[in-house]
């Protein structure tokens, strides 16, 4: 195949090789008229030896006046590591990059960024040199990237999703020496000549070459090259000048309106350019980098972060777009976004309308462009009067952006009327320097420009076909050639089918693309067996599944394959795309087991694919999935069934090698065990995890007094608990009350503080006793420096422990930073001056007692049974436990106050909503669906435990007792279905198991609802015992427990905590007010409503 699909007698046609004064060279068709600058060098004769002299003569791919080291007039803006720079030089606190792996200054970065630059200087980088960048979208992505722009290098970019075999030759084709990457993905360059420098480490000290100058690029300079899909077969690579790359981001800055309050969403693949303006359009804005996890956020995560992160400015594919907004229940939920950018496809005007109405009051563009004119050319504003005007089915692109050409052409390359096609060309200063290595293919399709502003210009031939408004707005209506965009992504059907066509069982491949009813693009794969394959026909579409994903990008991976007898063939003898039939989806049988995760996986995949049912043999992909909605099903299968960050990758890849139902939930179970990803980190070693030794005790400087402590210090303070333990503090210590807090300074860890304690507590914090201390409870050392560490353990009289991660879904090994280490660090901070540690631990500690038979236990009962928990949350409590007790018998003052649930303050009746048992006070009243199970409802008002805590703390020695802070009068969960019933919610009790089977169906539907993430609470089993996790805690399963210590510690404190029956109707007011238990809408019972 050619690169477009152009008639026998028109590539037959004889051509001519011309140049410009800037020694570029273009193949031309020989009967036209050459354009002004531009010199006849050789023919006429066939495109074929215009190519080889082209191939002959253009050896070195840069202009003249680059090559002369001469500056062209008017050189346009600066380049891009010198307009960061001159952000940080004005605003160096300013947030640059912000993450759930950590946040940079604008002076961080740029400081960081120009040390890897002089050790990439070191290890030979020079101008034109090419440097490979391979990184998660964490912030030391950006700082590589940053670093070879400064270093005057040029970046290949690379996603880690990559296939191996691709990344290898890439890196070979550029002749990269240099490779940033993270040491986990340091495996993907086996076989790779290159030098790999680690980001975040000091790089060693490597041999030089020569000696490298140490000065920074010049705008002719190549600043990256980015690799699309090639219609030949092999991807090509794209070369783009800082002067290009410098002009494209600070024309688009200015169209977007970017400024320094403006947080932007950074969501594209590295190996999509882009990226490359979400990164550096907002850095040189001076504005704030979000970065969308190491994994892109499906539409479920992004409708959370969105308003939690206060991203203003979200760039995403029209496909991303139509998901987003389906889930949108809330009118309020992209009420953060003043921008929104659609672009890299076509996009309807309905889902334009769609978009606009869910950010009223915002504004949104149509970006176009393509990688070789630097990424955006054109903009439309996509104001409601030009989605409503008449033929308007598809969004208009808009005109083009300063400094760029637009033409809409004939054949002929003559401009067309508006309103009638042509073929898109683009010219201007956006203009790539060519194909990496590919002079003849450059000269191809970059052409003179008959219609530029200068004699001499070159323009890009596209490939699309568009037209001219009334309005003068360009509109994109399809494709000359095959190339086609998927989701976002520029696919070429060649490179698909000469993969195909490589494997051995098959003999001819056609790729082509279908539209579902919602719009969506996918993939799918015709094909020629080359013999009767080994396993059936459904084996053999699992195997070319499999290994197309060890070479091609995700995007690039078919939908469906079907087998066929032969291939259609036009006239011209060439692969007839239009004439293969639509597949029609095999008919499907409900068979699904009816234990609770393969059904709920299989309601999850049916509301995700349209399908009436899925059996466990049924295929993703071929049920319709598509890489956009595997992310979305992915992100569901993580809130649902609590899959641990550590095991998401692991997770993904099984989807892609068996994508059948049956296949993924076996690998669903093993996430959820933490075993798929590291089959060795499954199960906790308490043995090992608690032997370990524990700091001396020492008495140097006098203990402090524990009856009237000076300054404490508070962890945990921004949690609900915490936020009212301000206030008991601010009570009875007499010094400061100091918070560890995680945020990016003082400033805004106060902030964080003040609105914790105003949404729980309902009052503002005004006391300048409150100060935070910027740190974070999961780093070595509490994330302080070593000296401020000490200084700290030399100043507090007492610690009161509350911080930890609370998620009872995780596995174990993902919260022992926190939960585990961080209790550590404290032993570690107090043992010093010998000062108390009050911990809050969890009554769950004790869950292992009754499945293992015992019956009941008192405060002084030592722990055991850890094996049976199977909850990591609890488990990381029991640790911790232990190693304070440990701790306690090496002299350190310890206290452990064990907890049930901590409800809303005794006069406000505030809840915590993040709470499971305000999620199941929600699901029971939505659903009216209530488990009929003896399940005990033991609430503790917020209150009530910070005075109590208070109270022991100050009266009564820390020896080491265990008090268990329970309400002495719970009561059952037939208690709140009963009080509903009275409000007129329609609860019925159902037997558990199939109360179980109707929360799951629920949750796979409503992702976003607050009980999706405790599903496996009830699904789990427990390690040891023929139960679920959620049985341990029933009546007569849990073992029973006393009160002593803490009845004798608080007989004098006058804390009066009422039955929980008294105080249920206060939180069922509350939950109503903030319309967080609504009413069913229906009568119909049971859980077909589902």
């Amino acid at each position: 195949m050619t690169e477009r699909e152009d008639s026998p007698a028109e590539s037959a046609a004889p051509s001519v090789v011309l140049g410009n004064d800037e020694e570029q060279y273009a193949i031309w068709p020989a009967e036209r008229r050459i354009p002004a600058g531009w010199r006849l060098i050789g023919g006429p004769a066939s495109a074929e030896w215009c190519g080889s002299q082209v191939e002959r003569l253009w050896t070195d791919m840069r202009p003249a006046s680059a090559r002369a080291e001469r500056r062209l007039p008017g050189s346009g803006p600066g380049i891009v590591p010198e307009l960061v720079r001159e952000r940080a030089r004005h605003e160096p606190s300013a947030p640059a990059v912000l993450s759930d792996e950590g946040r940079l200054t604008y002076a961080e970065l740029t400081d960081q960024a120009d040390r890897l630059a002089r050790d990439l200087r070191e290890s030979g980088v020079d101008a034109e040199s090419v440097v490979t960048v391979c990184l998660d979208r964490v912030p030391e992505l950006i700082v590589a990237l940053l670093a070879v722009l400064s270093s005057g290098g040029a970046f290949l970019p690379l996603d880690p999703a990559t296939p191996q075999q691709r990344i290898v030759a890439l890196v070979g084709e550029t002749s990269s020496r240099v490779i940033i990457s993270s040491r986990e993905h340091a495996p993907l360059f086996a076989g790779c000549e290159a030098r790999i420098l680690y980001a975040g480490e000091p790089a060693t000290q490597a041999p030089q070459e020569k000696p490298r100058p140490a000065r920074g690029p010049r705008p002719d300079d190549l600043a990256y090259v980015i690799y699309t899909s090639g219609s030949t077969g092999p991807p090509k690579g794209v070369m783009i000048t800082h002067r290009s790359l410098a002009h494209s981001l600070s024309v688009v800055a200015r169209a977007y309106e970017l400024t320094p309050g403006d947080r932007v969403l950074h969501a594209a693949a590295l190996g999509f350019d882009t990226s490359l303006e979400q990164i550096f359009a907002t850095l040189i804005s001076g504005a704030t980098l979000v970065l969308a996890g190491t994994g892109t956020w499906a539409p479920t995560d992004l409708l959370h972060r969105l308003p939690e992160q206060g991203i203003t400015v979200a760039d995403l594919t029209p496909a991303y777009w139509h998901r987003l907004v389906s889930l949108a229940d809330r009118g309020d939920v992209l009420s953060s976004l003043r921008l929104g950018i659609v672009g890299g496809e076509i996009v309807t005007a309905t889902d334009c309308l769609a978009i606009l109405r869910r950010i009223p009051g915002g504004r949104l563009v149509n970006a176009y462009g393509l990688t070789e004119t630097t990424i955006t050319s054109t903009l439309c504003d996509l104001k409601e009067e030009v989605l409503s005007a008449p033929d308007t089915a598809v969004a208009p692109i808009g005109r083009a952006l300063e400094g760029n050409h637009i033409h809409v052409l004939d054949a002929e390359l003559n401009p067309v009327q508006p309103g009638r096609r042509g073929e898109i060309y683009i010219g201007g200063a956006g203009l790539a320097r060519g194909i990496w290595q590919q002079p003849a293919l450059t000269a191809q399709q970059f052409l003179p420009d008959p219609h530029g502003s200068a004699p001499g210009d070159r323009m890009y031939r596209t490939g699309d076909l568009g037209r001219r408004r009334p309005d003068g707005s360009l509109e994109i209506l399809g494709r000359v050639d095959d190339q086609m965009k998927i989701r976002g992504f520029r696919v070429d059907p060649a490179e698909i089918e000469a993969a195909l066509a490589s494997h051995p069982e098959v003999s001819q491949a056609m790729v082509v693309a279908r539209s579902r009813d919602n719009g969506d693009r996918h993939l799918i794969a015709y094909y020629t067996p080359a013999g009767p394959p080994d396993g059936g026909e459904a084996a053999l579409r699992t195997r070319l599944r499999s290994e197309l994903g060890e070479v091609l990008p995700g995007y690039m991976i078919p939908a469906a394959f079907h087998a066929v007898e032969q291939l259609p063939l036009a006239p011209s003898g060439k692969l007839d795309r239009k004439a293969v039939p639509e597949p029609k989806p095999a008919a499907t049988t409900a068979d699904t087991e009816d234990r609770p995760v393969p059904q709920g996986m299989a309601q999850l995949w049916s509301q995700l694919l349209g399908v009436d049912y899925v059996r466990p043999q049924d295929d993703f992909f071929e049920l319709g999935g598509n890489s956009l909605l595997a992310m979305e099903m992915l992100a569901r299968t993580r809130v649902i069934f609590g899959i641990g960050v550590s095991q998401i990758r692991e997770l993904t890849r099984s989807l892609l090698r068996q994508p059948m139902l049956g296949a993924f939930t076996e690998s669903v179970r093993q996430a959820r065990a933490g075993t798929l990803a590291h089959p060795e980190g499954g199960s906790v070693d308490f043995t090992a995890e608690t032997d370990r030794r524990v700091p001396a005790v020492r008495h140097n400087a006098p203990a402090p007094h524990p009856r009237h402590p000076g300054d404490v210090l508070l962890t945990g303070a921004t949690g609900f608990c915490g936020a009212y333990m301000i206030d008991e503090l601010l009570r009875t210590a007499t010094g400061r009350v100091l918070c560890l807090v995680r945020a990016s300074d003082e400033l805004e860890g106060m902030e964080r503080l003040r609105e914790s304690h105003k949404r729980y507590v309902l009052s503002d914090l005004f006391s300048d006793r409150v100060q935070p201390v910027v740190g974070d409870l999961g780093k070595p050392g509490l994330g302080l420096s070593p000296g401020a560490f000490e200084e700290l353990g030399s100043t507090i009289d007492a610690v009161y422990h509350f911080g930890g991660q609370v998620n009872f879904i995780y596995p174990y090994h993902d919260l022992r930073a926190a939960n585990v280490e961080g209790t550590y660090e404290i032993i570690r901070l107090a043992a010093d001056r010998a000062v108390p540690v009050h911990f809050t631990s969890s009554m769950a500690v004790l869950a292992g007692f009754g499945p293992a038979g015992v019956r009941e236990v008192t405060e002084n009962t030592p722990l055991r049974f850890p094996e049976y928990l199977s909850v990591g949350y609890v488990e990381s409590k029991w640790v911790g436990e232990a190693l304070l007790k440990k701790a306690s018998d090496a002299g350190l003052p310890v206290a452990i106050h064990r907890l049930m649930d901590i409800t809303g303050g005794s006069t406000t009746g505030v809840m915590n909503t993040s709470s499971e048992m305000a999620a199941l006070f929600g699901f029971i009243a939505r659903t009216g669906l209530c488990p009929d199970v003896r399940l005990p409802l033991d609430f503790l008002p917020a209150d009530h435990l910070a005075r109590a805590i208070g109270h022991i703390s100050t009266h009564h020695p820390a020896r080491g007792e265990v008090y268990h802070l329970t309400n002495p009068r719970p009561t059952l969960l037939d208690s709140l279905a009963e009080r509903l019933r009275r409000r007129g919610y329609p609860v019925q009790a159902i037997p558990y198991a199939e109360w179980i089977a109707a929360l799951v169906k629920y949750a796979a539907g409503h992702p976003t609802d607050p009980i999706t993430p405790f599903v496996p609470l009830f699904v789990d089993r427990c390690a040891r015992a023929d139960m679920t996790v959620s049985e341990m805690y029933f009546q007569g399963v849990f073992t029973e427990f006393t009160r002593d210590n803490a009845e004798r510690a608080l007989a004098d404190a006058g804390i009066d905590t009422p039955p929980v029956d008294a105080m249920m109707d206060g939180y069922i007011d509350y939950l109503q007010q903030a319309d967080y238990v609504r009413p069913v809408k229906n009568q119909e019972q049971g859980a077909s409503r589902w």
